[in-house]
């Protein structure tokens, strides 16, 4: 076979392989409204370290708390420095009728201090393998050293930073931070 005729026959194998990749990408499409009915939604009760009278409310609201496709550790509870540097909060991603706000529980109260971006599950689903979607909506603290960090990365000016903030993060995505400066939300970048 001569090198002009073996070229003309590794680039058609070449193009079928594509092509064949193509289809097959072609042949499973997402059921988005499945994937959103599918997320893995856990009791407030699952989550024992968070106190008694805000399991009960959130029990209360209906809420249970979405996780992330690939973590079999609950998660999207947690507990830091969000409103002063001196008393513990809590955050919960409580989803009701498959929509979420992060709430947050000032000093252990039961009521919540705030209520942070409300939207659907599904604005948190993404492909995960072909044909499939998992949920990407994970909370965290994050503290005022990395918000620091996230301020100079985007050379943006920072308030003046005294306790944690509420990452919320879109994962493999981007980020946004919540801070609570002066009685107000602030709202920063954070990751890209």
């Amino acid at each position: 076979m001569s090198p002009a005729r073996a070229m003309v026959m590794l680039l058609l194998l070449i193009l079928a392989g594509i092509s064949t990749g193509i289809a097959s990408a072609q042949e499973t499409p997402i059921d988005w409204k499945s994937a959103e009915r599918q997320i893995n939604r856990l009791s407030p009760s699952t989550f024992t370290a968070l106190p008694a009278g805000i399991r009960k409310e959130l029990e209360h609201r209906g809420c249970t708390i979405p996780q992330v496709w690939d973590d079999a550790n609950p998660h999207n509870v947690e507990q830091g420095y969000f409103t002063s540097s001196k008393t513990k909060d809590w955050i919960v991603l409580c989803s009701v009728k498959r929509i979420s706000s992060i709430l947050v529980f000032h000093d252990g109260a039961a009521k919540p201090f705030a209520q942070l971006d409300t939207c659907r599950d599904a604005a948190y689903l993404q492909e995960t393998l072909p044909g499939k979607a998992g949920f990407s909506h994970r909370i965290r603290a994050i503290s005022a050293e990395d918000i620091r960090g996230y301020c100079k990365l985007w050379k943006h000016q920072c308030p003046p930073l005294t306790h944690d903030g509420i990452e919320d993060v879109f994962l493999d995505k981007a980020s946004s931070i919540y801070y609570l400066a002066d009685g107000e939300w602030l709202t920063l970048a954070g990751a890209d």
